[in-house]
């Protein structure tokens, strides 16, 4: 089965989103994401992917959880799934680590399951309409901690790994 994996950038305030977009541009989070999911499997949901460049995902294996059947999808590397149940199968046939890369709504459902958790914090307080879910760092060991390159805002790198 398959290492799942959810990756993210949060606010203080534990943001992940506003309508649709990221509340930041923060260069070197892009480049870290890049960096850790180029050539992976990647679980995305159907809004996160409409409201994404096209051009992220090109070198990735997309997975995307959505009952919109008219999602508009490229050619490359793309497939869609109706239901958590069929992507669950589809995942026992995977031997490699898989990235939920979001929206709110992934991160819930696979939170779960997770084995790691690696964590953009920004270190600001933002508006916004999707959070990533609370979990109880106890449970958890945070294995990374760097601090990013910015100023304006300042944010780390982290990763967390569920304490078995």
């Amino acid at each position: 089965m398959a290492e799942i994996s959810l990756i993210a950038a949060i606010s203080s305030n534990w943001v992940i989103g506003n309508k649709g977009k990221l509340p930041w541009h923060i260069e070197e989070d892009l480049k870290y994401f890049h960096n850790k999911t180029n050539g992976k499997y990647v679980i995305v949901g159907g809004n996160t992917f409409r409201n994404t460049s096209r051009k992220i995902w090109e070198d990735k294996k997309v997975l995307i959880l959505s009952n919109d059947k008219k999602l508009d999808l490229p050619v490359f590397n793309i497939q869609r799934f109706d239901s958590a149940y069929v992507l669950r199968e589809y995942l026992n046939k995977i031997n490699e680590e898989v990235f939920v890369v979001g929206g709110e709504q992934l991160y819930k459902l696979f939170l779960p399951y997770a084995k790691n958790i690696y964590l953009t914090t920004v270190f600001a307080v933002v508006e916004g309409d999707a959070r990533f879910p609370f979990f109880d760092t106890r449970k958890w060991i945070r294995s990374m901690n760097i601090q990013g390159q910015g100023k304006n805002p300042k944010y780390s790198f982290n990763k967390f790994v569920r304490n078995a």
